[in-house]
């Protein structure tokens, strides 16, 4: 059988992919799909690099960095479709592996080194300085980290109010990790000491904060190690054992993985295929299964959540690459998130937070794969649709134009008032596929007839709207143009004819397009254009920043619009979007987004519905 498999691997094998340039800066990303990710570059740049587990919908970060003592400098980043491997002028090579289902890091050297074991275990988002203890202990072949979090008042600037003597030195958690090592007799060496780091990166983002003290905790004389990590010391050692035991065969079985879901594409320039392969991955790669709920996290390294926009965005590039199950899974999940005004919760686990096109986003992937679900899913997507169509139509509805909340569009920031609330364009695209849908599940004639006569309806009252003749408005009372034109095209084309669609995609490319291949959220002419990424400051957010994910829909749109009228635009697309994959930030991951002035890899550097929405270009462009 491992002979077979090898046979098929043969053909499958990615080929390798190397940056020679700017290692400091360039990132590699790994996952396990069970929540776990690792996020390293030449020099860390950021507090959200390092290795990450998630424990029931909580993520923890452990390692800091394992540094090489005396390394030389960095000359190469080789990436396939398993590991990644770093080559030094030395001739040293690293090689990183996360192994699927596994809550481990694999580290493994071309020659026996002494490392230094760097670690910063807490919480994602816990940037506090106090209360931090370390015990290490050695076990046989294996060194054990366990790390307590206690209440130190020093956390809340000196406030003993805020962790008075009642709950002051009270413990809020332990965690812990084991690193295996080949045999009992390696070399090891406490160090025990605390050195702060700077990270340029959140500086950049205006990220606070962006100097920490990460732990040197021992350093070790190995060519293979394996770091794991548990809630509690014996589930930490276990997970070690097990990982470095199995090794030869978890990375078959990882290989064997991803040539399950290949897509094969005929594309005319090598690049094109190698970013289009990496994308794919890339999706795959976000997807988790946590606590035993499918999810795609929206982006790594600071959206490791389950946002429902993100996922039904994301979901056809999983559908297109014959991830049934798991895509079926999520549609099923997201059905029971819907709230008593008829949207979806924005995130799951639920929160207070809802998505005003979650939904219509939903409704499109299952409009797109409905011969996929069997006659009994169907019934239940029926029955919940239907539901949520009437919760809707009574309270955001008016003479049929959909309204939405301030901030829970995908444009979901609000700066001097732009928060994006009323009647939508892209909203009512997606109401309007919700209606097909419910047509097209209705076993009933009258039924079929009234959500027909309803669609068309709303249809005219949309255009009356929101067409001037020119182009779609981004709201009914809004004239400003906006790139969620093309959304609206994607969920909806029928919503105008062939040629209103050209003159309007004419009309708003002459507004946001942006030289370098890529489109402006704003009109570039606005007062609230922002032609620099500011971070988390949301000056730029949704207001010059081009996001990726949208250029790649727009370009889609286009190619299926009209692909000879728009070939220079749907062409800078791509090549833009392939230079980002394969040269900038985490290397194979597609970022959120780019400054309008010039492109960049900025934002979260592996956003989901980015590699998802080029897997959907290239897919669509090489059939």
């Amino acid at each position: 059988m491992i002979k077979s498999v090898i046979e098929k691997l043969k053909g499958y094998q990615m080929k390798e992919h190397v940056v020679e340039k700017d290692l400091n800066q360039n990132a590699f990303l790994l996952t396990n799909r069970h929540g776990g990710y690792a996020l390293f570059s030449g020099r860390q740049i950021s507090r959200f690099f390092g290795l990450y587990f998630n424990s029931g919908f909580r993520m923890f970060k452990i390692l800091e960095n394992i540094i090489i003592k005396d390394s030389s400098e960095l000359v190469s980043l080789k990436l396939d479709n398993l590991s990644a491997e770093r080559k030094r002028s030395d001739g040293v090579h690293e090689n990183f592996f996360m192994p699927f289902g596994r809550n481990a890091l694999v580290y493994e050297l071309s020659s026996e080194k002494d490392l230094e074991f760097v670690f910063d275990i807490r919480e994602s988002y816990d940037n506090r300085n106090f209360g931090r203890y370390y015990n290490i202990s050695r076990f046989k072949n294996k060194i054990v980290i366990s790390y307590t979090k206690k209440k130190d008042y020093r956390d809340y600037n000196g406030n003993a109010g805020a962790a008075d003597g009642k709950n002051q030195g009270e413990d809020e958690y332990t965690v812990h990790a084991c690193i295996a090592f080949p045999d009992e007799n390696f070399y090891y060496e406490k160090a025990e000491q605390w050195f702060p780091v700077e990270y340029d990166m959140d500086k950049k983002r205006n990220s606070s904060p962006w100097g920490k003290y990460v732990f040197n905790a021992f350093s070790a004389k190995t060519s293979r190690c394996v770091v794991s990590f548990g809630s509690s010391r014996k589930e930490a050692i276990s997970e070690a054992d097990y990982v470095l035991s199995n090794l030869d065969n978890l990375k078959l079985k990882q290989r064997e993985f991803y040539i399950s879901y290949s897509l094969r594409k005929k594309i005319l320039h090598e690049n094109q295929l190698t970013a289009f392969k990496f994308s794919l991955n890339a999706v795959h790669n976000l997807s988790s299964i946590i606590d035993d709920s499918a999810g795609i996290y929206a982006g790594l390294p600071w959206f490791f959540q389950f946002w429902s926009r993100d996922e039904a965005i994301s979901l056809q590039a999983l559908f297109l690459s014959g991830a049934l199950t798991f895509s079926k899974d999520v549609v099923m999940r997201q059905l029971e998130m819907i709230d008593d005004k008829g949207f979806l919760f924005g995130q799951y686990p639920k929160n207070s937070i809802v998505s005003a096109d979650a939904l219509g986003w939903l409704c499109k992937r299952i409009h797109q794969n409905l011969h996929k679900f069997s006659n009994e899913e169907k019934e239940i997507i029926y029955s919940k649709i239907k539901s949520a169509a009437d919760l809707l139509f009574k309270n955001s509805t008016s003479d049929c134009i959909a309204f939405n909340h301030p901030k829970t569009t995908w444009m979901d920031t609000d700066f001097k008032g732009d928060s994006r609330a009323g009647a939508r364009i892209e909203i009512q695209a997606m109401r309007l596929i919700m209606y097909r849908l419910l047509h097209d599940l209705s076993v009933n004639d009258i039924h079929k007839k009234f959500y027909s006569n309803l669609e068309q309806k709303t249809k005219q009252k949309v255009k009356d709207a929101f067409w001037n003749g020119k182009y779609l408005k981004d709201g009914a009372d809004d004239e400003t143009i906006r790139p969620n034109v093309f959304i609206a095209y994607y969920i909806y084309p029928e919503l105008l004819g062939n040629l209103e669609w050209k003159i309007c995609f004419e009309n708003c490319l002459k507004a946001l397009w942006l030289d370098w291949g890529g489109i402006s959220s704003i009109d570039k002419k606005s007062h609230l254009f922002c032609d620099t990424h500011t971070g988390e400051d949301p000056r730029s957010y949704h207001r010059g920043d081009s996001w990726y994910w949208i250029n790649n829909l727009a370009a889609l749109c286009m190619f299926k619009l009209d692909k000879e009228m728009f070939a220079k635009n749907i062409h800078a697309i791509l090549d833009a979007s392939t230079r980002e994959i394969l040269n900038h930030g985490a290397i194979g991951y597609h970022a959120e987004l780019s400054s309008a002035k010039e492109q960049k890899s900025q934002g979260c550097l592996a956003q989901a519905w980015s590699s998802a929405m080029f897997v959907e270009l290239v897919d669509e462009m090489f059939k």
